[in-house]
């Protein structure tokens, strides 16, 4: 599965960069997209004892426009980034709010080490990974997650916003487009 992962976000700055990336835009519920998230991440979140905090629960939340397969695959890359930098017994989480122009955010945020402010617009440069060094181990990956993540944003008429302290966690904000959801006449 790792390797495949790692195949696919190949492949997609492949056709992110050459304009052929094809997106299926629709009313897209986040609720539904995190509760599949969260279950692909769940095994990760249990082996490191971590709290996940869902801000949603019990919540009716608007739907957004996106391609709902890359609306998943966002948040996978930020919840298991988030999963993957916060140390045992650490808390991840998840926080929905409305944005300006019609735009619905989405905040996942951890608990982890935090990124030094020089090096935040880097985290989203192909091939490139941070904590190189930093870690006593060597984290999975390939350093795209996020280049991904930030393109798809793009291309869905979103943006991807970084708030990090060394030391506090980071927090990453994906807007997106609210979906009308008014019956057309």
């Amino acid at each position: 599965e790792h390797l495949l992962s790692i195949v696919n976000d190949i492949l997609d700055i492949g056709k992110i960069e050459a304009g052929k990336l094809s997106l299926h835009p629709e009313p897209v519920d986040l609720k539904t997209v995190f509760e599949e998230v969260k279950a692909v991440l769940a095994n990760q979140v249990e082996a490191k004892h971590l709290t996940l905090i869902d801000e949603m629960a019990g919540e009716e939340l608007p739907s957004v426009v996106g391609d709902r397969v890359r609306v998943k695959q966002i948040l996978i890359n930020l919840m298991s980034n988030a999963v993957k930098f916060t140390p045992d017994k650490g808390a991840v989480g998840l926080d929905i709010y409305p944005a300006p122009g019609n735009m619905l955010a989405v905040t996942v945020w951890d608990t982890g080490m935090g990124i030094p402010p020089e090096k935040q617009e880097q985290i989203f440069e192909s091939f490139h990974q941070i904590h190189e060094g930093v870690l006593r181990r060597v984290q999975e990956g390939t350093g795209l997650g996020l280049t991904v993540a930030r393109h798809l944003a793009i291309l869905m008429g979103g943006t991807i916003t970084l708030d990090s302290r060394p030391g506090h966690g980071s927090r990453f904000t994906v807007t997106l487009p609210l979906a009308d959801e008014k019956p057309k006449n």
